[in-house]
């Protein structure tokens, strides 16, 4: 999740709009694969200039400059130099798509970065080259403390290079990764071995691969936004929900149990960014009837909203906009929950970050 939320970063940046044609089927449609479980889309220009674009860089620049700029090797601190040193400043991206094969991952999810079919594409408004970053690591290398070794190599007739972390260090996630230019260079593929050469296989035969009909299905329920985050529960995840289902049914909470059993026969769920004056945030939940969907509802509104609504109230004030904009709702067989993220809760949350940091440096009275 932590690399999601980066490359939502670097998107909020960039900006991300609704386009005519989805990025998936544009110049980033090598990154889909068969039997995809979790598709991320995400489309550049519409979000580009809105209000709530310019109040989320505000605040994320806020937070990044105040406690995260003094970790040089931080993933955030090292993307941040790697996108300046490229050039790749504001209004640099036009449309991403992530993609994954989870049926890779073991149940623990410890699955090591290179045994994965996984893939990143992301669409440039302007051509990059390979030798551009190369130059723009070996100037990393030398003013920060992990080094990334550089091997150019070719693959399917598409120049690539192999990012290799020098250290060796077996705890961090990734320990290397594969990377080529596409589309006359304007289009950066980046993720595990796997993933880029059959991307470049489908690509160099011609063979595209479209979303799942169930992602498909997912996505008309959800209907259209800036950024999409599509996923069908893979077999293993359907097991860990009856499990969890049976656990919680011992210890006499039913509705939750019927609640995560009901999640485990979900045909698959879609979480929605579109942003304007505000952020509008929405989780759809596709369910097998719409009974199913009405039962999710029940539980939201007397469980998930209640508490969520609780937890928030008491961690940054009653007075939170965002709280006010909670609902739930019903699309045939689908439970939609949506909230939305305005200035003034950013605002709120910046206050409640700056008085904890206080609070944390304050000696401790005796």
């Amino acid at each position: 999740m932590r690399k999601l939320a980066l490359v939502w970063l670097f998107m909020v940046s960039g900006g991300v709009g609704l386009l005519a044609e989805p990025p998936e089927q544009g110049v980033l449609k090598p990154v889909l694969m068969p039997g995809a479980d979790f598709v991320m889309v995400g489309n550049a220009q519409a979000i580009r200039g809105t209000p709530i674009q310019k109040d989320l860089k505000s605040f994320l620049e806020t937070q990044r400059q105040k406690y995260g700029a003094g970790n040089a090797s931080s993933p955030l601190s090292l993307i941040d130099d790697l996108r300046e040193r490229l050039g790749l400043r504001e209004g640099a991206l036009k449309s991403f798509v992530f993609a994954i094969d989870l049926d890779d991952m073991n149940e623990q999810g410890t699955t090591p970065f290179e045994q994965l079919n996984i893939l990143f594409g992301f669409e440039l408004q302007a051509p990059l080259d390979l030798d551009r970053i190369t130059t723009a690591i070996e100037h990393m290398n030398r003013e920060q403390p992990h080094a990334i070794a550089v091997r150019h190599e070719t693959y399917a007739g598409v120049p690539c290079l192999v990012l290799t972390d020098k250290a060796g260090d077996q705890s961090r996630p990734v320990q290397q990764i594969h990377l080529a230019l596409i589309a006359g260079n304007q289009a950066l593929l980046l993720g595990s071995q796997k993933g880029l050469r059959q991307a470049l296989d489908r690509l160099a035969d011609d063979q595209m691969a479209d979303l799942s009909e169930a992602l498909r299905a997912v996505r008309a329920a959800a209907g259209r936004a800036h950024v999409q985050m599509l996923l069908v529960p893979t077999a293993s995840m359907r097991a860990n929900l009856k499990k969890q289902a049976q656990d919680v049914t011992s210890k006499g909470n039913f509705l939750l149990a019927k609640s995560l059993e009901l999640l485990s026969g979900m045909a698959g769920s879609c979480l929605s960014f579109t942003a304007a004056e505000t952020l509008e945030m929405a989780l759809t939940l596709a369910m097998q009837d719409a009974g199913s969907a009405q039962a999710l509802k029940l539980f939201v509104d007397t469980v998930v909203m209640s508490m969520g609504k609780f937890a928030l109230a008491a961690a940054v004030g009653p007075s939170l906009p965002m709280l006010q904009t909670f609902k739930t709702g019903l699309n045939d067989k689908a439970m939609i929950f949506s909230l939305a993220l305005s200035r003034q809760d950013l605002e709120q949350f910046r206050t409640l970050r700056n008085r904890k940091a206080v609070s944390q440096a304050s000696p401790s009275a005796p």
